[in-house]
């Protein structure tokens, strides 16, 4: 296995290991000598119950608490959000099942949906309690309120098979674009996402099936399904991200202030100076540069330095797109940088400033 491969299993193993869980149950009479008589010092985690605020550490996504045990308190009245997932290994039925499940299902940031793992058989009631209390419709194929992985696995199949298909029908070879790395992926991207902008019709077609595909597969997640379908789906989502952006009518409002902020302060008896539109930190005062001691420094070339960070930081957004390709918009703005430069619209200092900026973004990421 490759560094590269073994990277995400590393930190996935390390959340894993830092993850925090408890038990959560209500006080009943006796309940020391009833779980001795089983084998359980029930003490430890009676004290954890009373002495922390286990309720707000559970809701704290930051917190590392993810994961708890509980019998009845906490299952039907406890109400947090970003729960995932909840594992049953008891029977339940009518409105405490309804209770319980939607302990998973509440609506929160980009989760799609709640997952329900059933050890111990419950679906059947859970058909029928949904047939009683459940409501509204769903986006599922099958129409069903509740989906079995299986049906999510083959439908996201399906479903990224239909794009593979549409993309190919517009010239446009989704294989090649996950196997592409580098500028090449971007190049690759780009061009995907022109062909599909030849018309209305065939940019909100595609826009559709991705935004279907993306769903089904965050349901599914984590489900190693799912997982193997992660880069192909990022593929996908990024040729959507570059249409979207496309798509956009900027906004040239604060583009117009900085020009007239510019405007005044240049016809003025204070020196000139250069200003990144967007960026109220950064001002270049002209004067204040010593071109004579910058072209010793660049052996009397100030390109010298410019290429030699282009290319260092090519590299590295590089081998940063190969293992995220979310990461493509930032490719992005280092090739407009460039073409900036080479177009003249920078100087070398400019330029050497921008990248500079760059490649902390990228440090951050």
């Amino acid at each position: 296995m490759s560094e590269t491969d073994k990277e995400p299993l590393v930190k996935q193993i390390e959340w894993m290991t830092e993850t925090d869980m408890a038990v959560v149950v209500s006080t009943a009479q006796n309940e020391a000598a009833d779980m001795a008589e089983v084998g359980i010092d029930i003490e430890p985690h009676r004290r954890r119950i009373n002495d922390e605020d286990l309720d707000s550490r559970f809701k704290d996504l930051e917190d590392p608490f993810r994961l708890v045990f509980v019998c009845a308190m906490w299952l039907t009245g406890f109400d947090a959000p970003s729960t995932s997932t909840l594992y049953l290994d008891k029977p339940m039925r009518n409105h405490t099942l309804m209770q319980a499940i939607a302990r998973a299902n509440k609506v929160f940031s980009e989760k799609e949906n709640g997952l329900i793992v059933d050890y111990i058989g419950v679906f059947r009631n859970l058909e029928k309690v949904l047939a009683i209390y459940g409501s509204g419709g769903s986006d599922s194929s099958s129409g069903a309120l509740i989906q079995p992985t299986d049906e999510q696995k083959a439908e996201l199949a399906a479903q990224l098979a239909e794009l593979e298909t549409y993309l190919a029908n517009n010239d446009v070879s989704l294989s090649g674009l996950e196997a592409a790395r580098g500028m090449e992926y971007i190049a690759r991207q780009a061009a995907a996402a022109e062909s599909l902008l030849i018309d209305e019709e065939t940019r909100k077609g595609f826009v559709t099936l991705a935004n279907r595909a993306r769903k089904t597969y965050k349901a599914l997640m984590p489900d190693k399904a799912a997982l193997d379908a992660t880069q192909r789906v990022a593929a996908i989502r990024s040729i959507a991200n570059k249409i979207a952006a496309a798509s956009e009518v900027p906004d040239i409002s604060e583009v117009m202030d900085g020009v007239s902020d510019l405007l005044d302060r240049s016809v003025g008896t204070r020196e000139y100076i250069i200003r990144a539109l967007g960026d109220e930190q950064s001002l270049v005062d002209l004067n204040a540069i010593d071109w004579q001691q910058l072209a010793l420094e660049y052996d009397g070339n100030e390109r010298t330095a410019a290429n030699a960070a282009t290319d260092h930081l090519e590299n590295e957004i590089e081998k940063a797109v190969r293992k995220n390709p979310t990461l493509v918009p930032l490719a992005d703005e280092f090739r407009k940088l460039i073409d900036d430069y080479n177009a003249g619209t920078l100087n070398a200092e400019e330029f050497l400033r921008r990248l500079a900026e760059l490649h902390g973004a990228l440090d951050e990421q």
